[in-house]
């Protein structure tokens, strides 16, 4: 049994699959089709908190611009389109989402019928 760690992927580049090749010795090569597959992930949200109407102020109504949050994140491709969605006693989905780097992403912030923390998790919107 051989174990490798598989490295973090460097920032900027886009969650991908990538061939592993494994040497031995530095030169010599151990046949095989190894694979590794690299998701994209979020890591900072910015802000953590919101109105239950979703808005990241405490006025009514909400500025302009302050209905949605960015998330920080790694592996993003631009040409992708994502959704979030914000989990709760019931699920929310804000409008479909595209990066504006590969490392941030703005999500609009959904209204919600009472407050309560929710789980945010960013899927593919395809």
């Amino acid at each position: 049994e051989m174990r490798c760690t598989i490295p973090r992927l460097p920032a900027g580049f886009t969650a991908q699959t990538g061939n592993v090749s494994v040497f031995v010795g530095g030169s010599r090569r151990i046949h095989g089709n190894f694979s590794v597959e690299f998701y994209p992930v979020w890591t900072v949200l910015d802000p953590s908190s919101a109105t239950a109407e979703g808005c990241t102020e405490l006025t009514s109504p909400c500025p302009a611009g302050k209905g949605t949050l960015v998330m920080d994140a790694a592996g993003l491709d631009q040409q992708q389109v994502y959704k979030c969605s914000f989990r709760g006693t019931a699920t929310l989905e804000s409008a479909y989402a595209q990066p504006f780097s590969p490392t941030q992403l703005s999500c609009g912030i959904p209204a919600i019928t009472a407050a309560e923390v929710v789980t945010v998790t960013v899927e593919d919107g395809a």
